[in-house]
């Protein structure tokens, strides 16, 4: 029952996401909170704190995202909660070229608030991804 809530709640967020509305996602980051993206990307690196994570954030809602989240679960209590889900994305870029990508997420939550996101995913899909990007001028990161 525990997973099935927070799988609801993860989705909605990243619904939420995928549609560009962040007030909702964004309220549940910790000041200093660490989004780590792996891959050599516009996406990639070690982002911290709420404004650069509201940036990538950002970034990532403007190429309008079909963000599913598969399953999840988590573990610990809630003033020290691990979530894991496994998702897939997919955008279409302006030039028609379709990116689709699966993977998984890390979501360590203290207190109520996200203070570290992992992703997980085949990083060579989102260089591929930056290419048509960057092809049809599209802003960078």
């Amino acid at each position: 029952m525990y997973s099935w809530i927070i799988r609801r709640i993860v989705a909605s967020m990243y619904a939420k996401v995928s549609a560009g509305d962040l007030r909702l996602p964004l309220l549940g980051l910790a000041s200093d909170a660490r989004l780590i993206f792996p891959g050599q990307n516009s996406f990639g690196g070690e982002h911290r704190g709420k404004p650069a994570i509201a940036t990538w954030m950002r970034r990532f809602a403007s190429l309008h995202p079909e963000f599913t989240v598969h399953d999840a679960s988590a573990s610990g209590p809630p003033w020290h909660m691990r979530v894991m889900m496994r998702f897939s994305d997919r955008i279409v870029a302006p030039n028609g070229y379709v990116y689709e990508n699966e993977g998984m997420e890390y979501i360590r939550i203290k207190w109520g608030l996200i203070r570290e996101i992992r992703v997980s995913l085949d990083t060579e899909k989102v260089a591929a991804l930056d290419e048509q990007l960057s092809a049809v001028g599209a802003p960078a990161a």
